[in-house]
């Protein structure tokens, strides 16, 4: 892929230094996958025309579909531009060599954290904007901060409260404990915010299924703790117990647990 070079292109869309296509400004049309939010997307488009004269075509893709896109379009790449999204897919892409490197000269005017992201990719990509997404818990939050929660695991104890009220009535019930879960409906999650792709609505919506259906756990090993030693086998999960008990971080997480 060649990267796009245009002679008055916006900072904001010249510092991500991906490209696609060979000559957009030949061509007079600029190609851009956009998985950034709508109103983004368009006010680049918007910015970038005043200033060049060059139309750009913007095709909304979450971060998933967007590689995917580049990946099947490798050998005959029809974009020139992929703007916006969450870092790592970017960098899956520049490790994939879908993405050319350049290098800005708005480069030294960004964050620090930009930049190391720019050399960790060896100059195929670069964060321009930092977001703050949060996911709520115990019940929908996205009324307190609804740009930034992704969603909330909320917990229904309706079911629940109704079949140990039947079971009191035939004189049935136990004294017992009770882990609620996705497949007795008292564990589900609140509606997804505006900033969830579809992609990744369909990935939490296959691995709900996985977990409801028995075939997979969040729990599920291998897992490894931060001196990567094995905690849970492979084909292993952790028990009720287990999680009641956890005191060590897993692999990845920094910080220590106070004694």
């Amino acid at each position: 892929m060649t990267p796009f070079r245009a002679r008055a292109l916006p900072a904001v869309l010249f510092a991500i230094g991906l490209g696609a296509a060979t000559n957009a400004a030949a061509q007079q049309q600029l190609n851009v996958i956009c998985s950034a939010q709508g109103e983004w997307c368009n006010a680049i488009a918007t910015e970038f025309q005043r200033e060049t004269g060059i139309k750009v075509a913007i095709t909304p893709k979450g971060s998933g579909e967007s590689i995917a896109q580049l990946a099947a379009e490798k050998a005959n790449p029809k974009l020139d531009v992929w703007f916006g999204g969450t870092g790592d897919p970017h960098l899956q892409a520049a490790e994939q060599g879908l993405t050319e490197e350049y290098k800005s000269p708005l480069l030294k005017d960004l964050q620090p954290w930009a930049q190391k992201q720019a050399e960790q990719s060896k100059y195929r990509t670069v964060g321009i904007y930092l977001g703050v997404l949060g996911i709520g818990y115990n019940t929908d939050m996205s009324k307190m901060a609804p740009k930034a929660v992704m969603t909330s695991p909320v917990w229904n104890w309706g079911p629940y409260y109704v079949k140990v009220v039947e079971s009191i009535k035939n004189k049935t019930w136990k004294n017992d404990q009770y882990w609620g879960s996705m497949k007795d409906n008292v564990v589900d999650l609140a509606p997804f915010g505006p900033m969830v792709t579809d992609d990744s609505k369909k990935l939490v919506a296959d691995a709900k299924k996985k977990i409801v259906d028995g075939t997979w756990d969040v729990f599920w090993g291998p897992v490894k703790d931060q001196s990567g030693a094995v905690k849970i086998a492979a084909g292993q999960k952790m028990s009720d117990g287990d999680m009641l008990g956890f005191n060590w971080f897993v692999e990845g997480v920094e910080g220590t647990i106070p004694k």
